[in-house]
């Protein structure tokens, strides 16, 4: 892990923000279809296409669900020329995360929660022109895949309590909550007092899978005081994840929000 930057001041939601944020469910980086839980190491192609979109966004933060490994974060983080924190799953270690930037520093995790936790969460600082930092926190919740529906519900509730509590608090929430839209995370984000950055934008039904067939379960997060700085918020048209054939780079689209 690199050296800790040394960060001034915290932000004060006046400075110039200017960054790109992209969170995207990367499944294990293997295209889809994909059958199975037990990935193996990234498809080359799979890893250069998705590199090739991170880019062409021109992301400097990125938030990743579904990286498998140290060593498959840290393929995608020499392509884009970033640093960052990978986070294997607790109970499900394929069901890891990272956070990656282009300056900043990493910040809390899932080790720091009392409860547990099925996949992951992690934190970092992102460090601004101005010097200020901004907190960022990338999270996989439940699905029900491993447990029950209403098992799930509840641990994605504890497990968004716990992060919350847990070291700096996020100015921005990103990550695969895998729950839509009028649920329990959206009454305790609220509560918490955070937007659905989709919703200000009108795209509040905007699915984020590559095949049409679910409600939106990727998010961005931000707390008010930084909403009046969003500039866009963007979903890619899984043409531009199409491999040919029925096949895509991955089963999730990414998720673009630009700060200004």
């Amino acid at each position: 892990m690199p050296a800790p930057i040394a960060v001034p001041r915290p932000f004060a939601y006046l400075a110039a923000v200017n960054f790109t944020l992209i969170t995207h469910n990367a499944y294990w980086f293997q295209g889809m279809p994909f059958e199975g839980t037990a990935p193996g190491a990234p498809r080359a192609e799979i890893a250069a296409g998705l590199a090739k979109l991170y880019r062409k966004y021109g992301a400097n933060a990125l938030c990743l669900q579904e990286v498998q490994s140290n060593d498959a974060y840290a393929e995608i983080a020499v392509a884009l020329g970033l640093e960052g924190q990978y986070r294997p799953g607790r109970t499900y270690a394929q069901y890891g995360g990272a956070v990656l930037w282009g300056q900043g520093e990493a910040a809390a995790n899932d080790g720091a929660a009392a409860a547990p936790v099925e996949r992951f969460w992690v934190k970092a600082r992102l460090v601004l022109a101005s010097g200020e930092w901004l907190a960022l926190a990338n999270v996989h919740l439940p699905s029900g895949r491993q447990s029950s529906k209403d098992e799930a519900a509840q641990s994605r509730l504890a497990e968004l309590r716990g992060m919350l509590g847990a070291g700096p608090r996020p100015d921005v929430v990103a990550g695969d909550f895998n729950e839509p839209p009028g649920g329990g995370v959206q009454r305790l984000m609220e509560a918490e007092g955070y937007a659905d950055l989709a919703v200000h934008f009108g795209h509040g039904e905007t699915d984020t899978h590559t095949r049409k067939h679910a409600r939106r379960i990727d998010y961005v997060w931000v707390r008010e005081p930084l909403l009046k700085r969003a500039r866009s918020y963007h979903v890619p048209e899984p043409a531009e994840l199409a491999l040919g054939g029925g096949r895509y780079l991955s089963d999730h689209l990414p998720v673009v929000a630009s700060f200004e």
